[in-house]
Formats: C-alpha cells, sequence, structure tokens
C-alpha cells in the first residue's frame, strides 16, 4: 500500500504533500494545512486504486448466512454464548 503525507518545511510558508510515484519522490505545495490534507486523501486514494473498489447491494438474511458460513468453517459452533 502506498502511503502519502504532509509535512511543513523549515523556515518556508504553507505545507507540503509528498508521495512516491515510480520510484521517485515526487511533492507539491499548498497555502495551508487543510488543502494539504485534502490533496493528501485524494492522492491515497489514487495511489492505492485495488482498495477502494465499487459497492455492491447484499440482502441482510445472505449476509448473515455468509457469516455464519465462515465462523463454521473456522470451527466455531453457534451455541457460544457470550459473557
Amino acid at each position: 500500500m502506498k502511503k502519502a503525507w504532509i509535512y511543513k518545511r523549515k523556515n518556508i510558508q504553507g505545507w507540503c504533500c509528498g508521495w512516491h510515484e515510480a520510484g521517485k519522490r515526487k511533492s507539491k505545495a499548498f497555502p495551508n494545512k487543510a488543502l494539504a490534507e485534502h490533496f493528501r486523501q485524494i492522492k491515497y486514494t489514487q495511489l492505492n486504486p485495488d482498495v477502494f473498489t465499487g459497492t455492491i447491494n447484499v440482502d441482510w438474511h445472505q449476509m448473515v448466512e455468509e457469516y455464519e458460513h465462515s465462523k463454521r468453517v473456522a470451527g466455531f459452533s453457534k451455541d457460544w454464548e457470550g459473557p
């Protein structure tokens, strides 16, 4: 997973956002921290497109069945009582 970060340079106004792309370190300067943070979030989604996938519509009962199936496969029983 690739990351983007924000930082403040010494004796220079504004904030910067940095990231690595194609083996090179890139950066972009911004006048305030809010804009740098906003750009960082956008750049993060661009650098990691495989993490952010589309949404799917699933029925609640199907979700419950899938969850129970995964627990059965893991060896948990349905009669477990919590604290």
